[in-house]
């Protein structure tokens, strides 16, 4: 007849609240604390917190397995200290739920003990209370009724302490419960009437009328018992555990009536409730009950039955309260059966459980004196260390007069030294500003000398091209010019005579000699230094123009050299023309080296710069690249290029030459 139940729910909300407490102040103490970076910490904690809310809903809405789950993998990782505390709180409500004693109280005193990782005092108090409350049901289920009265006065200590209201009543609750376990049914009543003022919690309210109900039934006031009954009912609404404890108590009452057909039926509905909802307490009470009507009725077999049913879970669930009852009453129908023996043994059975929970009381009071005597040697302890850590802040005072001399002398030599740095950082910044200027003003120089070389490339072609045109106009005008004026005027002449077959004789020689002195311009288009100069001494007189004493020029053989063919040399010239475009334009060079060998019959061109350089291979060919290739494809020639950044540039080029030069030859 008890209503942990809703007892149980009470505290989840509170400790809900509880949680989110802890998760706020705790984690505002830790992160000032803390050398941790302050958002990983946040993140971290926040995501724990949101795990354990989480696992407290689904504990309140009877979803108690997910919250097991969450909890047990939590446990697993390393959380943050009061995030442990709130995983263990939640383990011993998940294991008092489902009224597994030992495991709740193992995971309530873990809490206990992580207590001081919490540094609000409020906080510590609070959290002691709650798990004094779940130490005080659990040793209520197992029958130790001063036990549970014990910590349920140390609960309300702990809550006026911090003036935690709820927490007060819900200990003054479970106060008033072991008193009537106790038999001290005046104390308990003043007790409920308290709780019903409480307007906080509705499950304390329909609990409180729950117990008056019952006392008043022990009383064999039934009236006052099913009125107070009656209250509850109307309460407890939709909550399945409060319901059945309120019909297995009417039916109680209805017992006592001898009205044992109501009594049985509403037994049989509470038994149904309990056994689907898995409330393993209230179903060992509603067996109980039928089994006692089975009694009353004589039906020994059904009543033996139902009795060692409820025996096995009280066992199970280590009610020993519950099992002192169920011997006596199987004690009696042995007697009643006229079986001694077994009735014999069910009241050593009743001795033995009656010797279990004395020896647990024992047990329990011995521990307390040994906390005691420890408590009393960790004093002793603490006074000892008290003494020992004031010698030892007497000599940290002298040791930190000591370290301050030290620093303010350090302090007094550190001061010049540091301006003597600034200085020289100054003197630093304003030499590497001198240095970014003076590189400023080279780069100018370069690109001045490049500009100019490049303008005397451009001087060079136009006055060559300016002399080639000359050339051009005056060929034409002198030869090509006469002869088509002589024909036109042999045409014009043609008109007024007679065309006779001498005249067009004459008029073909004449356009065969205009035709012969065509082709004689266009031969005398090549450049007129080839026809006049060595070869050699024309690429070396370019190289000089444009590159000055910055320039090497070697040949060998040279009389060979300058014995190739000419439209080769013509095409050799343009190439090396090509480079140095390239050379002025794009590597920003300030020399360059060119030798041409004639090895093996093949000639060799070697062409480098000291310029910026680049990476062939991702380099896009250029117009300049692909017409070198083009003119060396037409004598089977081949191009190398070996380049790197800020190391230059070699361009290598080998033509077959043999034939051309035999042919000259």
């Amino acid at each position: 007849m008890n209503t942990f139940a809703h007892m149980l729910q009470v505290l989840q909300k509170i400790v809900l609240i509880s949680i989110y407490l802890f998760s706020f102040c705790v984690y505002a103490q830790e992160m000032g604390a803390d050398k941790v970076p302050i958002k990983i910490k946040k993140e971290i904690v926040y995501k724990e917190k949101a795990r354990i809310d989480q696992a407290f809903h689904f504990l309140n809405n009877n979803e108690k397995e997910k919250a097991y789950k969450i909890a047990h993998k939590l446990l697993k990782k390393k959380l943050d200290p009061h995030s442990k505390v709130n995983t263990y709180l939640l383990l011993s409500f998940y294991f008092n739920s489902s009224e597994l004693i030992d495991s709740s109280l193992f995971y309530g005193r873990k809490a206990l003990s992580h207590k001081k990782y919490v540094k609000n005092d409020s906080l510590q108090n609070k959290l002691s209370a709650l798990v004094y409350n779940l130490f005080a049901l659990n040793d209520k289920r197992k029958g130790l009724s001063s036990e549970s009265k014990k910590w349920h006065l140390k609960g309300i200590e702990a809550a006026q302490k911090y003036n935690e209201e709820n927490l007060y009543y819900t200990h003054t609750h479970g106060l008033a419960h072991a008193y009537m376990n106790m038999g001290e049914y005046q104390k308990a009543l003043e007790l409920f009437q308290k709780c019903i003022k409480y307007n906080g919690e509705e499950e304390i309210t329909f609990g409180s009328y729950i117990n008056i109900g019952i006392i008043y039934s022990l009383l064999k006031d039934f009236k006052s018992s099913s009125k107070n009954l009656e209250k509850a009912l109307n309460l407890a609404k939709e909550n399945d555990y409060a319901i059945g404890t309120i019909k297995v108590n009417l039916a109680k009452n209805y017992e006592e009536l001898e009205d044992l057909d109501k009594a049985f039926s509403f037994n049989k509905e509470v038994l149904a409730i309990a056994e689907k909802k898995g409330y393993n307490k209230l179903a060992i009470e509603a067996r109980l009950n039928i089994a006692n009507i089975y009694l009353k009725l004589k039906r020994y077999k059904d009543a033996e039955l139902m009795f060692s049913l409820s025996l096995i879970n009280a066992i199970e669930l280590g009610y020993l309260n519950q099992q002192e009852l169920i011997y006596e009453k199987l004690k009696d129908i042995s007697i009643a059966k006229n079986e001694y023996k077994n009735a014999f043994q069910f009241l050593n059975r009743v001795f033995s459980v009656k010797d279990s929970i004395s020896k647990l009381q024992k047990d329990k009071e011995i521990n307390e004196l040994e906390v005691k005597y420890k408590t009393l040697q960790k004093e002793n302890e603490i006074t000892l260390l008290k003494k020992n850590q004031e010698i030892q802040e007497a000599e940290l005072v002298r040791e930190k007069s000591i370290k301050n001399i030290i620093l303010y002398s350090f302090l007094i030599i550190l001061i010049p030294v540091l301006g003597l740095l600034v200085i020289y950082y100054q003197k630093l910044q304003a030499q590497s500003e001198l240095n970014r200027k003076q590189e400023e003003i080279n780069n100018q120089k370069i690109s001045s000398l490049i500009k100019d070389q490049e303008l005397k490339v451009i001087k060079a072609s136009i006055k060559g091209q300016n002399k080639e045109r000359k050339h051009i106009a005056q060929e034409l005008h002198d030869s090509i010019g006469g002869n088509l004026a002589a024909i036109k005027l042999k045409l014009n002449g043609s008109v007024k005579e007679n065309m006779k077959t001498d005249f067009l004789s004459e008029l073909n020689t004449q356009i065969d000699c205009t035709y012969e002195e065509v082709r004689n311009i266009s031969h005398n288009l090549i450049p007129k230094q080839f026809n006049e100069n060595n070869f050699c001494d024309i690429l070396e007189e370019y190289t000089n123009s444009i590159w000055g004493a910055n320039s090497s020029f070697t040949v060998y053989p040279r009389d060979e050299v300058n014995l190739l063919n000419e439209k080769l040399q013509i095409e050799i010239f343009k190439i090396i023309k090509e480079l140095t475009t390239n050379t002025i334009k794009h590597a920003k060079a300030t020399s360059i080296e060119l030798q041409l060998n004639v090895i093996d019959g093949a000639l060799s061109i070697l062409f480098e710069d000291n310029g910026v350089g680049f990476i062939p291979k991702k380099s896009i060919e250029g117009i300049g690249f692909s017409n070198i290739k083009s003119r060396l494809k037409k004598f089977s020639g081949v191009l190398h290029i070996d380049s790197r950044l800020n190391r230059g540039t070699i361009i290598n080029i080998e033509i077959p030459v043999a034939k051309e030069v035999e042919y000259e030859v």
